[in-house]
């Protein structure tokens, strides 16, 4: 049986997968304020690897100034 190494985790996302046998499919989504950069979906493949490549969050304008924004008091 074909297994695939569970993929690293997704700073600032999150990562559902049921299993790591072939054809499983793991799928990102980024939290709130970030976009995903890269697959949305990977497929363990029959060697043993996951198809693309592992993707990241990145922040969006929005979200940076949110996060200055939470520094001030009003």
């Amino acid at each position: 049986m074909v297994s695939c190494i569970l993929p690293g985790a997704l700073q600032d996302g999150t990562r559902s997968i049921t299993a790591n046998s072939y054809n499983t499919v793991v799928t990102y989504a980024c939290n709130s304020g970030f976009r995903l950069v890269g697959s949305a979906t990977r497929t363990c493949q029959a060697d043993g690897t996951w198809s693309g490549e592992h993707p990241r969050c990145i922040g969006t304008i929005q979200s940076y100034y949110n996060y200055r924004l939470s520094f001030l008091k009003i």
